[in-house]
């Protein structure tokens, strides 16, 4: 499924999604935690404070009860004289106010002289001092207020009980302490009653961690416990926040304290009780993330399924043009980067087709001009050899005249025998002389078509040289087409390298990246391995090309100079010529004055030198016009030489042309 393009989309939307929802959930699974646990640590907080307010008016009316009975006529008259109906005055009042309070158990006054009054009547020992208790002792030492002790179990009862006390005075003096007994068994049940939510519980400590209220330890020293988050309550600060774990479970506390006897208050909440609502909120999450991954599921599918389409048309017409059909053609109409690409594709797919036909159009061409220099080449060749034969026997021909020449003038002395003879055969020289004059004309005719053919060589070669400058350009223009693939395939590498790079980085969750960053660079590999291929090919044709170039500058140099040994032989010719003209001119000055010759031997043997002397010359002529010739069939054997390996060329490049389909 992740090979294809398709799959890796639809994998990468459906994980960022995913990403995206998670994220989403778990920040508002947190936001809602933690918002629950601020709503339910503030109700805590408030519920505590008012059972504070609670426990404290409860003491408070006790103590304003104490207080106020305390500044009564009833005691201070009793504390003045001590009369025994004052006392039974004072008693009766006590069990009034008894009766009025049913939690206030007993109320008594205790004087400095040990006396001791209370209501109900109490059954104490005869040495009982009440001056020595605690209460008493307390409560004188802070006249001005009402003291509590600590919380402690009533012998009688078994519940418990706090006094509370206050120094009472006769006539402005203090003469005792008047304190009563509270039950707070009531109070008890006020706290363990209070409903906090969410599970909830309230505990109350006394002033030395006994546990006065509390689900499972009533009655238990919880500082004795080593319980950190109970010695933290009784450090300085008199209310506050904890997060503890206890039985293995997390629990959260808010705490206050009851000024007036320095008890600890407070609300225990569970804290899987208070994230029920959270929970709820993320099962909720979950369930609409998962519609919504479904949803966005087939979405993905949709759009990757559009996304795809054109790039799966342009594949095919891609992978059909690297088997060399260009015949294809796409249409897609999207403005996108895709239908840009394609855009760009089909334009490269019409450049290539019309370059390929260019390039075959101008190989024919090529073949046909070569097959053309060919032809020309060998019949300047042929014509060539011929007139070599010529010029060579015309070269013997003149050497020899040489050498006759010399033989007559060393048988000067005989010419006055053989004057005669002589006239005889002037007749003959005539015609030998017309006949080196034809055999002169003929071969400047032919020299005039080699000139010709010389020169149609060179136009060819031009023409031929021109059309591999355009070829070669154009094989330019490949080059910077393959180029530029390339570098889009090493971009497309490099970017794929950087993508595994940070998939890498991701973890398990960059793993299908990585998946998706390898299979892309394996494809800039293999667009490279090819593009590297063809730039191969390439450079193959620029050097062959190159080849083909320097050797039509030779071709064209050779041509320059055949031109230019057509050009002197025809002077050459020339000159031939000429000296023929004058030879047969001093013929017919021999035979106009051959009557003279035998009166005046020496005036013809000077004749004699003379021709001998031309002669010479025009055989060194002769000879120098044959090298001439052997030269220009040498480079016109190398024309041919270069017109069949030009050939060969222009074959070879028809093959690879061949390859295309167009």
């Amino acid at each position: 499924m992740f090979t294809s393009l398709r799959g890796k989309l639809v994998f990468s939307f459906l994980l960022l999604i995913f990403l995206i929802i998670a994220s989403v959930g778990a920040i508002t699974y947190s936001q809602a935690k933690e918002k629950i646990e601020h709503d339910v640590v503030a109700d805590a907080e408030a519920a505590m404070m008012d059972l504070e307010k609670t426990i404290h008016i409860y003491l408070d009316n006790y103590s304003k009860i104490l207080s106020s009975y305390g500044s009564t006529s009833l005691v201070d008259d009793f504390l003045v004289d001590g009369s025994p109906a004052n006392e039974a005055t004072m008693l009766a009042g006590f069990s009034k106010v008894l009766g009025n309070y049913p939690d206030m158990q007993v109320l008594y006054l205790a004087t400095k002289e040990k006396g001791f009054y209370s209501s109900p009547d109490m059954e104490l020992p005869s040495d009982f001092d009440p001056t020595s208790r605690t209460w008493y002792v307390q409560a004188m030492q802070s006249p001005g207020e009402v003291i509590y002790t600590d919380v402690y179990t009533d012998s009688s009862t078994g519940e418990p009980v706090i006094t509370l006390a206050k120094a009472v005075t006769g006539d402005g003096v203090v003469q005792g302490v008047l304190a009563t007994d509270i039950n707070i068994t009531a109070l008890e049940e006020l706290v363990a009653q209070k409903e906090l939510g969410y599970g909830g519980y309230s505990i109350l400590l006394d002033n030395y961690g006994v546990a006065l209220v509390h689900p499972t330890l009533n009655g238990e020293n919880l500082l004795d416990q080593d319980l950190p988050f109970v010695e933290n309550m009784y450090k300085e600060e008199a209310e506050g926040v904890q997060r503890y774990t206890y039985d293995g479970e997390k629990r959260v506390l808010a705490f206050n304290t009851i000024n007036e006897t320095g008890w600890k208050i407070a609300g225990v909440f569970l804290e899987k009780n208070m994230l029920q609502l959270a929970n709820g909120m993320l099962r909720t999450i979950v369930i609409v993330g998962l519609i919504a991954l479904v949803v966005a599921s087939i979405s993905t599918v949709l759009l990757a399924r559009y996304i795809t389409r054109p790039i799966l048309r342009l594949n095919s017409e891609v992978t059909k043009v690297a088997e060399g059909d260009l015949t294809g053609d796409i249409d897609v109409h999207s403005k996108d980067e895709i239908g840009v690409l394609a855009a760009s594709f089909k334009t490269m797919l019409v450049n290539m087709r019309e370059m390929i036909g260019t390039v075959a159009d101008s190989s024919q061409k090529v073949k046909a001009s070569v097959e053309d220099m060919s032809a020309v080449t060998e019949e300047v060749s042929a014509t060539s050899e011929e007139m070599n034969r010529a010029i060579e026997e015309l070269s013997k021909g003149a050497v020899q005249q040489a050498t006759d020449l010399e033989g007559t003038s060393s048988r000067t002395q005989n010419l006055a025998d053989n004057i005669e003879d002589v006239l005889s055969k002037q007749d003959d020289l005539r015609v030998l002389s017309g006949q080196i004059i034809s055999a002169n004309e003929t071969g400047l005719g032919k020299l005039g078509v080699l000139q010709g053919h010389t020169n149609e060589s060179t136009e060819i070669v031009m023409s031929l040289n021109g059309l591999m400058t355009q070829f070669t350009e154009k094989i330019n223009n490949i080059e910077e087409i393959t180029h530029t693939i390339n570098e889009i395939s090493n971009q497309t590498n490099l970017l794929a390298l950087n993508a595994s790079i940070e998939a890498a980085r991701a973890g398990e969750h960059g793993r299908g990246f990585a998946v998706v960053a390898t299979e892309v660079r394996k494809l800039a590999e293999q667009t490279a391995d090819s593009t590297q291929h063809i730039k191969e090919t390439i450079s193959s044709i620029q050097e062959e090309s190159k080849v083909i170039l320097e050797e039509m500058e030779r071709t064209n140099k050779i041509s320059s100079e055949q031109s230019l040994a057509v050009t002197e032989t025809g002077e050459s010719f020339g000159e031939i010529a000429t000296n023929i003209r004058s030879i047969i001119g001093f013929i017919e000055n021999i035979m106009t004055n051959m009557n003279a010759m035998n009166e005046s031997k020496e005036e013809v043997l000077a004749s004699v030198q003379s021709i001998s002397a031309i002669a010479e010359q025009s055989a060194a002529g002769t000879e120098e016009i044959a090298a001439s010739t052997d030269e220009q069939v040498k480079a016109i054997s190398s024309i041919a030489y270069s017109a069949e390996e030009l050939l060969a060329m222009s074959e070879n490049l028809s093959e690879l042309i061949k390859k295309f389909k167009l």
